[in-house]
Parts: C-alpha cells; sequence; structure tokens
C-alpha cells in the first residue's frame, strides 16, 4: 500500500469569452488553468495551461500555451526556472503557425 499527499498551495480555473456584434468581427473564448504545489524538493511547483479559440463563422484559429515553473531557495540564493511551451495554429493561414518554446533560469543572492 502507497498513499503520496500533495500539499496544494493554490489552483485556479479560468473561463473567457469576447464577442461582438459588428459583421465579420471575431468571437474569443478562452480556458485557463493554474495549480501551484508546495513543500516538496522544489520550494514552489507552478503549473498553468490555457486553450483559446478564435471564431467568426467557423473556428479560424486556436492557442495552447503550457509553463512549469519551479523555485527554490538555497540560504541567501534564489532561483527559479520557468520553461513555457505554445502553439498557435492558424486553420485560414498555415503560414502564420508557431510553436514558441522557452526557457528562462534565473539566481538571485541576497544577504
Amino acid at each position: 500500500f502507497w498513499e503520496q499527499q500533495i500539499p496544494i498551495l493554490s489552483s485556479t480555473l479560468g473561463f473567457n469569452h469576447a464577442l461582438s456584434t459588428a459583421a465579420a468581427s471575431l468571437t474569443s473564448m478562452g480556458y485557463d488553468a493554474k495549480c501551484a504545489i508546495k513543500d516538496m524538493f522544489f520550494d514552489t511547483i507552478s503549473i498553468t495551461g490555457s486553450f483559446d479559440q478564435a471564431f467568426k463563422s467557423s473556428l479560424e484559429a486556436y492557442k495552447i500555451t503550457t509553463s512549469l515553473a519551479l523555485d527554490k531557495r538555497f540560504g541567501p540564493i534564489s532561483t527559479s526556472a520557468v520553461f513555457d511551451v505554445s502553439f498557435y495554429n492558424s486553420i485560414i493561414d498555415n503560414t502564420a503557425d508557431t510553436p514558441n518554446v522557452s526557457l528562462t533560469v534565473k539566481g538571485v543572492f541576497s544577504k
């Protein structure tokens, strides 16, 4: 028998809907989720994800974004790493499709 408890610091779910009554305007919908975990080897682990869509009469584009952030403190040194991945897909124009990946690492020394 094995049991694991994860101390969740915070979690959120979000929904966004924007529309216009103007002719040929875009309607957008977005879904977001975030979860932060604490008291493991890392001081804080944050995981986020989002899915956004744009419509006119049918789906025109969507974007998927995910992020993983790790924070750790070693005495007077604070470190963090953020790994982001996103993909934009245009249904209308395939030349506009854009994958993005980034890794940001920071370190701060404080007295």
